[in-house]
């Protein structure tokens, strides 16, 4: 049976010909029974294959599915933000177009909902580079320390918010950094925050984009200006509640 709440999941792309096709269908398959209704939104971040007119063709099919053109490559965070500006619905869930999640397990964060503003999947034995998993440790030890953002796996795609939630917490980030430029503020706001694990795959198809050395370097000097920016406003501790997993 679905919830009573309505959902808009949110799907950030960037040269994904070869997954949006099955992205949205995995959505409407594994998410959208779920809720009392339910919106795709695709934010095409200024893909220079067939990602844009694969996602027009999906919004002329069907009425479930809203796209969001870059002109041109603007971020990761930047994607986020159009899509959340451009959604609908109170409840907001964000995955990529890789397919490197299960959508059936969104049913570990619905029960965790209740009473909380953010509930987000931590990537149980991530299939990522040894690189990759490297600078996300990095990441979160610097978000832990110094801002109390006491979470497993800050950046996982696989988070649902209350959209209430941005009517304080504001978006600057064009990059990564985004993740846990929101979960700071959560936590400054006290916020309830809980997380759950999910089961991640190695990317089947498509090449990935977020750990290039530019994107990488970006990455860094936005976190940089952000600590410089955050750092003392230290916040008060975050609630935290983990289900199984």
């Amino acid at each position: 049976m679905p919830t009573t709440e309505s959902l808009s999941v949110i799907v950030p792309l960037y040269n994904e010909e070869e997954n949006v096709e099955a992205t949205v269908a995995e959505v409407r398959a594994k998410i959208a029974p779920r809720f009392l209704s339910c919106e795709i939104v695709l934010v095409n971040d200024g893909s220079q294959d067939r990602t844009p007119s694969l996602c027009d063709a999906l919004a002329a099919a069907g009425t479930d599915v809203r796209v969001v053109h870059h002109p041109r490559n603007l971020g990761y965070g930047a994607a986020l933000r159009s899509g959340f500006a451009a959604a609908r619905h109170p409840l907001l869930f964000y995955t990529d177009g890789d397919l490197q999640f299960d959508l059936d397990e969104i049913d570990r964060l619905l029960p965790l909902l209740e009473g909380a503003d953010i509930v987000t999947g931590y990537r149980i034995n991530r299939q990522d580079p040894w690189h990759r998993r490297f600078n996300a440790g990095t990441y979160n030890l610097v978000m832990r320390t110094l801002f109390g953002v006491r979470l497993r796996d800050l950046d996982c795609a696989f988070k649902l918010y209350r959209k209430s939630i941005f009517e304080t917490i504001q978006m600057k980030s064009d990059g990564i950094l985004i993740s846990g430029e929101i979960l700071v503020q959560a936590v400054a706001q006290g916020l309830v925050i809980r997380e759950v694990g999910v089961t991640h795959y190695p990317r089947a198809r498509g090449t990935p984009t977020g750990n290039k050395p530019l994107v990488v370097v970006a990455a860094m000097i936005e976190l940089v200006k952000f600590c410089w920016t955050q750092w003392r406003a230290r916040p008060s501790a975050v609630q935290v509640g983990r289900g199984s997993g």
